[in-house]
Formats: C-alpha cells, structure tokens, sequence
C-alpha cells in the first residue's frame, strides 16, 4: 500500500476515541507552550499513553508515510526544475530572437 492518505487512515485508526482526544489535548497545551516538532510530538504520544504494540505500529507507519512524502517531494522538486530550466531555455530563445532596447 502507497498511497499516503490510506496510510495516514491507517495511522488514525491505532489509537482509540481516548487516546485521540488525551493527544489532541496535550499537543494543543504543549503548542501554547512553546514546544515544536520532535518535543511536541514526544509530549502528544506520551498523553495518548499506547501500548508497546500501538507505538509499534505508529513508529512503522509514521516512517513509511515520511518516506513516500520524500519521494513524493523529491519526484515535484525534479518537474519543477526541468520545466523552470525549459522556462528559462525558451526565454533565452525568446532574448536572442527579440533583442530588446536598452535605450
């Protein structure tokens, strides 16, 4: 399974109605407090309190959703860039054909 979203449903459906709003709770506090990234998501996992298995499976599905993301990003940043590059090939075709005054 690769596609993200279907992942991401999986991740969703781990943790209970309980846990979810224990995690939704404490990740809203710890965002007033200041804490980001792997702090923030430390404070809202540690209040969801998951079994070993849960964290398990959280762990294997968080790396498997960050690394189809990379490629997913990675695959954009390579479009972007040829089409920039033809962008700015056609755009020094465009120069040379039409010079333009500088006067």
């Amino acid at each position: 399974m690769s596609n993200i979203t279907e992942l991401q449903q999986k991740l969703d459906d781990v943790q209970t109605d309980e846990q979810k709003e224990a995690r939704k709770a404490e990740q809203k506090q710890a965002l007033a407090e200041g804490l980001k990234g792997v702090k923030l998501r430390a404070a809202a996992d540690a209040a969801a309190r998951m079994t070993d298995e849960q964290k398990k499976l959280v762990d294997e599905l968080r790396q498997v959703i960050s690394k189809l993301s990379r490629e997913r990003r990675s695959k954009l940043h390579a479009i972007v860039t040829d089409k920039k590059q033809d962008c700015q090939s056609q755009q020094a075709v465009n120069d040379r054909l039409h010079p333009r005054n500088n006067e």
